[in-house]
């Protein structure tokens, strides 16, 4: 697809992103980078200015725990001990994989509820399926704090409201996020287990398994998936 009228950061160097995901982004959306901590973080603005997404390139990996593999091949002896299966030493070992991470997605607030998200999602998965490729989020409600800079007409000035008044969680965090969960779950991610988490938990980290991957990767997936349901205090 040919970039019309769409602003492009002069010092993204296309050779070193690995994502075919972001790379096909670029195409329709505005673009900039910014050097974040060491990490280079794309930031990708709607073409009419109504959202934004924030995208690392090769930030998440995702492997099946030995813990894990090791449970599927516990057997008891006729003592009762545990101990394990020689074919675990024999089994197919699934790779683990690095993938592209879409850490923010913020849709300005006079936007909002017209199916955005959902619209750029269906081209996020058409571009995973397109190049086999697999990216993760994370479910982390937030909303920009109120302070020196107020204007939010657009996405752009949304971004600069987000680096000059910074974020906290969102109100009534738990019902947002199990909300949250639901849409990511209906876009065809899968909650999976993150291993390398630090300020996250399990039923919050998502991954999408294109349609196109290979059998090691969809069997990976489907060994990392979790099942959660969050409840309000009041329900249980």
């Amino acid at each position: 697809m040919v970039r019309m009228n769409l602003q492009f950061d002069e010092d993204i160097n296309l050779d070193v992103i690995n994502s075919n995901i972001i790379k096909s982004l670029m195409n329709t959306h505005h673009v900039f980078m910014e050097d974040e901590s060491g990490l280079r973080v794309y930031y990708l603005v709607d073409a009419y200015d109504r959202y934004f997404m924030s995208w690392i390139d090769d930030l998440a990996e995702y492997s099946l725990p030995i813990v894990d593999e090791l449970a599927a091949y516990a057997v008891t002896d006729d003592q009762g001990d545990m101990e394990i299966d020689e074919k675990f030493f024999e089994r197919r070992r699934l790779p683990s994989i690095t993938v592209a991470t879409c850490r923010i997605f913020y849709t300005v607030k006079h936007h909002r509820n017209q199916g955005l998200q959902r619209k750029a999602f269906r081209e996020i998965n058409k571009y995973a399926d397109e190049f086999s490729e697999a990216y993760s989020i994370f479910s982390d409600p937030f909303v920009i704090k109120d302070g020196e800079y107020t204007n939010e007409r657009n996405a752009r000035h949304a971004i600069v409201k987000l680096a000059t008044n910074h974020y906290e969680q969102a109100p009534n965090y738990m019902q947002e996020l199990d909300k949250q969960r639901k849409r990511f779950l209906s876009y065809g991610l899968k909650n999976c287990k993150y291993t390398n988490a630090e300020v996250t938990n399990e039923y919050q980290s998502f991954l999408y398994c294109p349609e196109t991957a290979s059998e090691d990767v969809k069997e990976l997936v489907k060994r990392l998936e979790v099942s959660y349901e969050l409840k309000r205090r009041d329900e249980i």
